[in-house]
């Protein structure tokens, strides 16, 4: 008897004391527009407890469209929007006060998977290609990747708006299309039904915030704690996910409902080879590549104060602080 309310008394105890710890945690709604690995860091963040163990409760909200994800922060209905950062760029061009904390992912994250029959770049003259959406990643990829190798976007090729990854490459099996820009675990099912990668798109050398955190000034303003918070969870989430493979692929799967272990293996190996940043600082090189694809239609993009859409003070502090430097050593 005495045992038995023993055991009663401590888990009232333990009980308090994880609501205890649970009312410390900051609450905090973060968006995220991408359900592919361009995700990874901030699902392991959360998964993994990272987020907690900065003091924060995060809720992470799935809104398709970037535009639409970075509203929610700008109304602030969510406090931080993960996303390409051309969202907090230009809401700042039409009078927010967006501005990017940090670039996770910061070229073009994709690949131009191709028919067997293209060969090479100018095999695609006269063919049609597909992008998510005109203006977005995939369209500002293959349109530079074009230029690079003197074919016309708008005459040599037939750019088609396909509406999402995985239907570009339903497309491409039904005819209707002979490549497109598409990004893992979508390029990996590419690759293994045959289809031929003509090129990585980051090896162009781009700076594009593909993968960036957003925030409003107003937010930093009243909040600075929780961003910087934020900000650390997720330097430490991409040093975990570099350090973690098996913990990482299981989040992959989670969130991306794939199961096929070849696909989750070569999705991990891609993003974290080739493009997550453990020192992700966004840089004015990124906000000029956004702004050089929109100023001939907006005269407000043709300003060259590039530092005024980033918030890079937050991060440098981290850094200067040694944080960053002790989780490389860990």
């Amino acid at each position: 008897m005495k045992r038995k309310l023993l055991l009663v008394v401590v888990s009232m105890f333990v009980g308090v004391m994880v609501d205890a710890a649970s009312a410390q945690l900051r609450p905090l709604k973060v968006t995220y527009s991408a359900m592919s690995a361009a995700s990874l860091v901030t699902w392991v963040a959360k998964d993994a407890g990272i987020f907690q163990k900065h003091g924060l409760d995060v809720g992470l909200v799935y809104i398709a469209g970037g535009s639409m994800a970075m509203a929610t922060t700008i109304a602030g209905d969510t406090q931080i929007t993960q996303g390409i950062g051309s969202g907090a760029i230009l809401a700042k061009l039409s009078g927010a006060d967006t501005v990017m904390l940090a670039s996770i992912l910061d070229t073009t994250n994709q690949s131009l998977m191709v028919v067997p029959d293209v060969r090479t770049a100018q095999d695609l003259r006269g063919k049609r290609l597909g992008v998510t959406r005109y203006g977005s990643l995939s369209d500002f990829g293959i349109r530079r990747y074009l230029q690079t190798v003197n074919l016309d976007p708008e005459k040599d090729v037939r750019i088609m708006q396909i509406g999402g990854l995985p239907e570009i490459l339903a497309a491409m099996q039904g005819g209707s299309i002979q490549g497109g820009a598409i990004s893992s675990p979508t390029l990996t099912r590419a690759k293994m039904l045959g289809y031929r990668e003509l090129i990585d798109l980051g090896t162009l050398g781009i700076k594009y915030p593909a993968t960036s955190y957003m925030t409003t000034e107003a937010y930093i303003k009243s909040n600075r704690p929780n961003v910087t918070n934020f900000l650390k969870a997720i330097v430490e989430s991409a040093h975990f996910v570099k350090a973690n493979k098996e913990v990482s692929i299981n989040v992959l799967r989670k969130y991306t409902k794939t199961n096929e272990m070849p696909i989750l293996e070569d999705t991990y190996n891609i993003y974290v080879q080739r493009y997550i940043r453990l020192n992700p600082v966004s840089s004015p090189e990124e906000v000029k590549t956004i702004l050089d694809q929109v100023k001939d239609k907006d005269p407000r993009a043709r300003t060259t104060d590039y530092d005024s859409f980033i918030r890079g003070d937050l991060l440098r502090e981290i850094e200067q602080s040694g944080f960053i430097k002790a989780l490389s050593k860990s």
